[in-house]
């Protein structure tokens, strides 16, 4: 029986936009510009519609995966994108792909609170209260939906500028908002080992499970203890394993001269079920310590 080799037709390669190249979809334009920024698994470039809106076109980059898996993470992003609709969260505009590339359309922030930390005139204690609020209200909104976003930290944490129509020489208002959503899950769906995480900023129960308890939204609150011990001390905190596991970060937090020390060291506590329980609650221990402070 003779046999038959047929052709294996090539692997899909995304194609990245140029500088200028301009985009029509869904009856839009996208006026590509230049890479602002760049993560393990996207591409971040600057885009302007049709109206003149400032936008930011993340285009997904297929890290040793295949074209399916990389459709797969865009469709689970843009699908949390989509269900998390709320002011301290980053806003989705659309969502195609376009020469085997996929895009995100999404609103531009300024900057990342990673960068805002680094700035001179920006003290850390008095900038707290503001920028703890818009996380964990945003952070309550994604719980609310029983998802849990498993990577917040200072990157992921967007600042824009609100300028006043009415007074333009005013200044500025800045809200901080969630982004980056391509790990989130249902907190129901997460594996108790070999869950997705950023090596650098793993907390106590994804190295030790059986001892420390569960990957869950008590995650979250343990990642918003590290991004706030991080702007009170303006450095990019960061842990080995064994430091985790021993409490190293609850305690740093504890020593600061701070009032919001003790609330955060009870953020970052090694067990689950000794942290801080909610968003909320985290919100208003932090409160009430600035309205005796």
């Amino acid at each position: 029986m003779a046999s038959w080799n047929f052709p294996v037709a090539p692997p899909k390669q995304p194609t990245l936009p140029a500088d200028g190249e301009v985009i029509v979809h869904n009856n839009h334009q996208y006026r590509l510009g230049q890479e602002i920024a760049e993560g393990t698994f996207a591409r971040v470039f600057q885009c302007v519609d049709e109206w003149g809106n400032n936008l930011a076109a993340k285009v997904l980059i297929p890290r040793n995966q295949s074209y399916a898996e990389v459709r797969d993470n865009w469709h689970r992003e843009l699908m949390n994108l989509i269900t998390f609709r709320h002011p301290n969260i980053t806003y989705v505009h659309e969502a195609f792909e376009y020469r085997n590339t996929f895009y995100i359309i999404v609103e531009r922030c300024d900057l990342t609170l990673e960068k805002f930390i680094t700035f001179s005139d920006v003290e850390g204690e008095a900038w707290l209260p503001y920028i703890a609020r818009d996380i964990l209200q945003g952070l309550h909104f994604i719980h609310g939906e029983q998802y849990v976003h498993k990577d917040l930290h200072a990157k992921n944490i967007l600042v824009t500028r609100v300028n006043n129509r009415i007074e333009p020489e005013a200044a500025p208002d800045l809200v901080f908002k969630i982004s980056d959503f391509g790990i989130s899950k249902l907190e129901a769906e997460i594996r108790a080992f070999g869950t997705v995480m950023a090596q650098w900023m793993l907390p106590p129960e994804c190295l030790a499970p059986v001892q420390f308890g569960q990957v869950g939204k008590h995650t979250d609150i343990y990642h918003t203890g590290l991004l706030l011990l991080s702007l009170l001390t303006k450095t990019d905190q960061r842990f080995t394993h064994e430091q985790i596991v021993n409490g190293v970060p609850s305690s740093r937090a504890k020593q600061l001269p701070s009032p919001y020390g003790p609330i955060i060291a009870k953020a970052l506590q090694c067990h689950t079920h000794l942290r801080i329980p909610s968003a909320l609650q985290f919100w208003k221990e932090l409160r009430d310590a600035r309205s005796w402070s």
